[in-house]
């Protein structure tokens, strides 16, 4: 399988990328898997801490449904969760 190095970072030197490739592949797949999990649980933590900042006064259950909104749409969200209103 061939790799672009240049699909990668653009501060990451072609060296680094090579070596930051053999990592991955000498790795589990299971550890791969985890690092993806770590990696969407990393994003929806900044995703909810700028939803936070934008909406203080809200609740955790009305920043949860927002986070719905950001991540499934929002026609997906108020069909599985029901329309987000403007009063809390």
């Amino acid at each position: 399988m061939r790799v672009d190095l240049r699909m990668g970072l653009l501060d990451t030197s072609p060296a680094a990328a090579r070596v930051q490739i053999e990592i991955y592949r000498a790795m589990p797949g299971w550890r791969k898997w985890q690092l993806v999990g770590e990696a969407i649980d990393a994003t929806r933590q900044v995703a909810v801490a700028g939803l936070r900042s934008r909406h203080p006064e809200e609740s955790s259950e009305r920043i949860r449904r927002r986070l719905a909104s950001l991540c499934l749409g929002a026609e997906l969200a108020e069909r599985a969760y029901g329309p987000l209103e403007l009063t809390p």
